[in-house]
């Protein structure tokens, strides 16, 4: 997984989608990368690509969305979406 590299574009992105959804946590961007990694090296692939991000978010930041007590979490993957492939 170290020899697995990311884009810097792709690293901005990351910061931009976790200050959009407001995620709880300064660990979530960390573990969205690191999961992308995983995935990306999973598939013999040596870059993450948007689609591993956009397939790590959804393992990752659903749980970490900022909610008030009694509140439902809403995960907004059509935002995830629209920020990763922009």
């Amino acid at each position: 997984m170290p020899l697995v590299k990311v884009q810097e574009s792709l690293l901005i992105k990351v910061a931009k989608l976790c200050i959009e959804l407001k995620v709880d946590g300064h660990r979530a961007d960390i573990s969205l990368i690191k999961t992308a990694k995983t995935l990306a090296a999973f598939k013999g692939n040596e870059e993450v690509t948007v689609e591993d991000m956009i397939e790590a978010s959804s393992l990752v930041l659903p749980h970490r969305m900022r909610k008030k007590p009694f509140e439902k979490n809403t995960f907004d993957f059509d935002l995830v979406k629209k920020i990763m492939e922009e």
